[in-house]
């Protein structure tokens, strides 16, 4: 068999048997996989065209790179937004050469984002607006470092500890780490904010 062939078949060992499992399911993601993928290019095919999109990526190495790149992330991803996101990124970059640079950025950061990176992103954006709201925290400057709020802090409680690591590590929560170890976090940074207005499409 091919190297890069997938067998199409799965046999488990029951009671001494061997069983082919015909693979429906493995058959049926792949098709997923693939509408999934092709959300990427959707929008910029049917702005330009597909010829135009192929002479483009046939032109620029790091462009077709940034386009496979971005359709396995979105194959793989359940997040809408994240797949909407990505078309958005690759579509800018298709359009624009000086824009491949910043879309590939963009990219390496919302590759690694998922569903639950991205619901607790809103859910701190969320608590540091309530306590805005409330007067808890006035309104602070941009890179200005942040005070503690019990709307934030209560609401970091609620996911693990990786997660919030996570997300600090990527700059896009804003926080500091204690002599003990623990993450302390104050809200979203300007990084985070963006990404939120680009997933959301809209200005936070």
């Amino acid at each position: 068999m091919n190297e890069n062939t997938i067998s199409g078949n799965i046999e488990l060992s029951v009671g001494g048997g061997i069983y082919p499992i015909q693979a429906k399911v493995g058959a049926s993601a792949s098709r997923r996989f693939g509408s999934r993928s092709e959300e990427v290019l959707k929008p910029v095919v049917e702005k330009i065209g597909a010829e135009a999109v192929e002479a483009r990526l046939c032109t620029s190495g790091e462009l077709d790179a940034l386009v496979v790149r971005a359709m396995i992330a979105a194959g793989t991803s359940a997040h809408e937004g994240k797949r909407k996101l990505l078309a958005k990124i690759v579509q800018r970059a298709v359009l624009d050469d000086a824009e491949i640079d910043p879309q590939m950025l963009m990219f390496e950061l919302i590759e690694q984002l998922e569903g639950p990176h991205i619901r607790c992103l809103e859910d701190i954006h969320r608590a540091e607006r309530e306590a805005q709201a409330s007067g808890e925290m006035d309104e602070v400057a941009p890179r200005a470092q942040k005070p503690i709020t019990r709307a934030v802090s209560r609401t970091v409680e609620k996911y693990s500890e990786l997660l919030i690591r996570r997300l600090h590590s990527l700059q896009l929560i804003d926080g500091s780490v204690t002599w003990d170890g623990a993450t302390v976090i104050t809200g979203t940074t300007s990084s985070g904010l963006q990404v939120l207005q680009e997933l959301h499409n809209v200005d936070l």
